[in-house]
């Protein structure tokens, strides 16, 4: 099952170390900052500090590379969340594939992101939240020289040197 394959490594390490990292006093809402001495991370407020204790969200099928298309479910990553809270798991990164979050066409000039991704992430962020889980979001390159606009000269990053402007 693809939870226990994410969970097992995680649990692992929460067996070796006694489990002890938790976010303490800092608030969910707190930014997170180096500490003066360059040693640790505080809570920008409190000043308590945060152990950063997680993992790559990454689960085992190529399929779910896509986290936050058509294949997410609430209940599905709620599982994994309630899972990793129990392990007291505080961050987590997620990453999400340029070529399934800006689809080809995109419009010239401007950037048209695949349905359902905000509103999927946004609930991956809210369900975070709700299980005391700090969420890094990572757009990546994965696949994105498998769409059309990259190749062109990437419209949403601009025009590509010594490429004739295409409209």
């Amino acid at each position: 099952m693809t939870v226990f394959r994410f969970i097992l490594p995680c649990l692992l390490a929460a067996l070796v170390t006694g489990g002890q990292p938790t976010m303490g006093k800092v608030l969910d809402s707190e930014f997170i900052k180096v500490s003066s001495d360059q040693r640790s991370f505080i809570g920008k407020e409190s000043g308590e500090r945060f152990i950063p204790w997680g993992s790559n969200l990454v689960l085992r099928s190529k399929d779910d590379l896509n986290i936050f298309g058509p294949r997410y479910t609430p209940e599905r990553y709620e599982q994994i969340l309630i899972a990793c809270q129990n392990l007291k798991i505080n961050l987590l990164k997620v990453f999400l594939p340029i070529s399934n979050v800006l689809p080809d066409p995109q419009p010239v000039g401007g950037c048209q992101i695949a349905p359902g991704y905000i509103e999927n992430l946004i609930n991956f962020l809210d369900l975070c939240q709700k299980h005391e889980i700090r969420a890094v979001v990572t757009l990546t390159e994965w696949g994105g020289n498998g769409v059309k606009w990259w190749h062109d000269g990437g419209q949403y990053w601009g025009e590509a040197p010594g490429k004739p402007t295409q409209h």
